[in-house]
């Protein structure tokens, strides 16, 4: 009984050390991810094991980000072509980024561009229409851009995925 306890907590750990990394995947700039040892869930784990899956997301993360870019920008045009308007801007701390919730109920995950921007885009959303007014694509991901009808400068954030809505 006690090897298949053992056998147990052994996966439920590599399962908790590996959703711990693919959510640190979540931006790619230039903010970097905070050490494995700060999280209590990891701290039974060996750092080597933790070492070496960190090396194998982000081996798969060079192999498959630029696809989940371009298949992120082809769902997100509909959102542009139709000038579906944003509805709520909610954080999500434990990711160090935002939810931001639309209108005909897509839901996408991502962080500004700048210090500040999550706020600026809440505030707009507030106050007015905001919609997105443009997607491109560079090595940093997806990126929006969020206007209002009488602004052309508006707000960019890095889209790093979708989310289900609630």
């Amino acid at each position: 009984m006690w090897p298949a306890l053992i056998t147990l907590a052994v996966a439920v750990a590599a399962g908790a050390a590996l959703f711990l990394v693919v959510n640190r995947h979540t931006s790619r700039t230039a903010v970097r991810r905070r050490s494995v040892s700060d999280d209590p869930l990891a701290a039974d784990l060996d750092p080597a094991d933790v070492q070496e899956l960190e090396f194998r997301m982000d081996a798969l993360d060079l192999d498959v980000a630029p696809r989940r870019d371009e298949l992120l920008a082809i769902h997100l045009r509909p959102l542009i072509t139709k000038r579906v308007p944003v509805r709520v801007v909610e954080a999500v701390p434990q990711l160090h980024t935002v939810r931001i919730r639309f209108a005909d109920g897509t839901a996408v995950m991502g962080h500004g561009e700048a210090a500040g921007d999550a706020g600026l885009l809440a505030v707009m959303v507030r106050e007015q229409s905001v919609f997105v007014g443009s997607c491109e694509l560079d090595p940093e991901g997806a990126h929006l851009r969020f206007r209002h009808a009488g602004d052309n400068r508006g707000v960019s954030f890095v889209v790093t995925g979708f989310d289900q809505p609630d």
